[in-house]
């Protein structure tokens, strides 16, 4: 009996092949997007998470300078309640003068407890979280200047320049920007050496408005800008002088709240301080 010839297996066809590595190509597209899409997510998650630890990091900062900053500013007004005890309250001389240093630590613990609900509920405010309103920038620059009796001749000198084809009206609630602006202004004439000589420039700065306040005063070291401005940071330049860095921390919450910009320089030490506001122009009229 012979062995019938083996007879080889049939190809496979061309067609099945091409089928074959379609499919295997499409699950390869779909574990790929799905890889993406964990990717994608755990990236985001990651971003979330290092946000977050971000503002637990700036929360606890930021209570620990709230609590220490609130018991050094506490203590001045205090010490004249606590000093009744030791001053003769009969002689009618000594206690109007003793009256009076208890109503001026009053005064300034009142001021700095409205000044502390009003940097906090500023600060809560996400940016754009204000009234809807326009403000004539130029007009409300003006008429700060003009009541600080410290700018006027001859105890010192304002001047303001418009370098701005602009109508200076800017996206805004007036009175607040007024708070924030007056403290700046402020701040300037009293860090200025001798009589304030202060000059405020309005400029172009894209679709802003850039407000700089250039004094002759104290000034500051350059390394020194990115903390002054921040929340209980003090704001004098010097010991011997005031400043509890409150105002200023109001003053930039107001502004951030109105999607601005507040940046402090100085050249150094004696070479005077310019604070620059940037303030999204007022949308055209329809």
């Amino acid at each position: 009996m012979t062995a019938e010839p083996l007879t080889p297996a049939a190809a496979p066809e061309p067609v099945e092949d091409a089928e074959r590595f379609r499919l295997l190509s499409s699950q390869l597209e779909m574990y790929a997007r799905d890889l993406r899409k964990t990717l994608d997510a755990e990236r985001e998650r990651a971003r979330e998470l290092a946000h977050a630890n971000a503002q637990l990091a700036d929360a606890a900062r930021l209570r620990h300078d709230f609590l220490r900053f609130v018991a050094h500013e506490m203590r001045t007004p205090l010490s004249a309640f606590a000093a009744l005890e030791l001053v003769d309250l009969s002689d009618p001389d000594e206690a109007e003068t003793l009256l009076g240093f208890a109503r001026d630590g009053y005064l300034r613990l009142r001021e700095f407890i409205d000044r502390v609900v009003a940097y906090f509920q500023w600060l809560s405010r996400p940016p754009g979280d204000v009234e809807p309103g326009e403000t004539d920038i130029e007009m409300l620059l003006r008429y700060l200047a003009q009541c600080d009796l410290r700018l006027q001749p001859p105890r010192g000198r304002v001047a303001l320049v418009m370098e701005t084809q602009h109508a200076p009206l800017v996206a805004g609630e007036m009175g607040p920007l007024s708070d924030a602006l007056r403290i700046l202004l402020d701040n300037a004439v009293k860090f200025s050496k001798r009589a304030p000589n202060v000059t405020i420039v309005l400029a172009d700065d894209g679709d802003r408005v850039a407000i700089e306040i250039r004094d002759e005063g104290v000034g500051f070291p350059p390394e020194r800008a990115a903390s002054l401005g921040a929340s209980f940071v003090a704001s004098s330049p010097r010991p011997a002088q005031s400043g509890t860095g409150l105002s200023l921390a109001l003053a930039r919450s107001i502004i951030e709240a109105h999607r601005g910009t507040v940046t402090l320089s100085s050249p150094g030490p004696g070479l005077g301080c310019t604070a620059r506001v940037t303030l999204p122009w007022a949308p055209p009229a329809a």
